[in-house]
């Protein structure tokens, strides 16, 4: 290959080039004490070229040439030729957040976690000045180079369609060597709304939460994670909204449980500590017992709208959708007109239902 002064080069046997002036007289080159004689390497135009036969090491090499002709005269040498040979990839590169900067919930998306932002800012390490190609389940989505410090920042240009993402990222050198992929980042981007607060309209946020959540045993895992991540989501989304809320938890396996009903608007709030320390301590394990959940639901719901006008009312039932005790059709039904038919003067509530198969419906 042909190399330019002061550049990296990863071949062991770099072709080396060069044009001297003819001469009537046959003359020989040699490159580092290397001679080369017209017809081996040197054409009748006075160009010549050699290719080391032992690998070069691993380094900064400065190359110089000198022709001797026949009478044993030499030349002075020619201007040095640097460059700098390099095999050894780059350290395996990191990506070490994805940043929702726009959408309901503003902040970082854990490893496994959800979004609805399609373009959110994904960051980590790399070997300085080398190029960070940032791939998609394999497929390239962009490329940047990594800083004097090596960090790295990409923002895809094209929004992520939904469904689950699984970044990686590679970092290739100045002379072509590349590293191993990085370590896996996966997330999920969303429907808007899809396990964030909504809003009635924009002078209007929804203030009242009914949250069921599965944790049973067949939630374990990367879904007990993206549960409690999209809890917290709401959570921040609600402080962020500025107005008072109130949350009640209830989460089931085997039998529901009511986790309690939290108050706040600020992150400060007693309501909001206790509730985080709930969503931290959240576990998965049993069967999926869905009558129990829509049992202790509809008890609950039912008392709050009797006492009272409920403003602004929102319900999110979040399960992997694996029943192990299932609603009949009668049982479905009532939760469907309480939904829509909430006592108290109440107006219908709207009801999320996240990662479910076709038990439960939101009509």
């Amino acid at each position: 290959m042909v190399v330019h002064p002061d550049q990296s080069a990863r071949s062991r046997r770099s072709q080396h080039h060069g044009q001297g002036h003819r001469r009537r007289r046959q003359r020989q080159q040699s490159v580092r004490q290397v001679r080369l004689h017209r017809g081996h390497g040197q054409d009748h135009h006075g160009n010549w070229s050699f290719t080391p036969t032992s690998g070069i090491s691993e380094g900064k090499h400065d190359f110089t040439a000198t022709a001797t002709d026949e009478a044993g005269n030499t030349s002075p040498k020619s201007d040095v030729y640097s460059i700098t040979t390099d095999y050894t990839a780059p350290a395996q590169p990191t990506i070490d957040s994805v940043y929702a900067d726009e959408g309901y919930a503003i902040g970082n998306i854990a490893n496994g976690g959800d979004t609805d932002d399609p373009t959110p800012v994904i960051s980590g390490k790399a070997e300085a000045g080398s190029t960070v190609v940032v791939k998609d389940d394999g497929k390239e989505i962009g490329r940047v180079t990594a800083d004097k410090d090596g960090k790295w920042s990409f923002t895809p240009t094209t929004g992520l369609p939904e469904g689950v993402h699984k970044l990686t990222a590679e970092a290739t050198d100045a002379a072509g060597n590349t590293s191993v992929p990085s370590e896996r980042y996966d997330f999920s981007v969303i429907p808007n709304g899809d396990d964030y607060p909504a809003t009635v309209d924009t002078k209007s946020p929804v203030t009242n939460y009914t949250v069921v959540l599965d944790t049973s045993g067949s939630m374990s895992g990367t879904g007990i994670t993206s549960a409690k991540t999209a809890l917290l989501n709401m959570m921040n989304t609600i402080v962020s909204m500025g107005a008072k809320a109130t949350l009640n938890l209830i989460t089931f396996a085997d039998s529901a449980t009511d986790k309690g009903t939290f108050t706040f608007s600020k992150a400060t709030d007693t309501g909001y500590t206790d509730l985080l320390k709930v969503v931290n301590a959240l576990s998965a394990v049993g069967g999926t017992n869905y009558v129990s959940a829509l049992t202790k639901a509809t008890a609950n719901i039912t008392a709050e709208m009797t006492a009272g006008t409920v403003a602004n009312k929102q319900v999110f039932f979040i399960s992997d959708g694996n029943p192990t005790t299932s609603p009949t059709a009668a049982q479905l039904t009532t939760w469907q007109n309480l939904m829509a038919n909430p006592p108290g003067g109440n107006s219908s509530i709207p009801v999320t239902t996240i990662g479910l198969g076709s038990g439960i419906s939101d009509d």
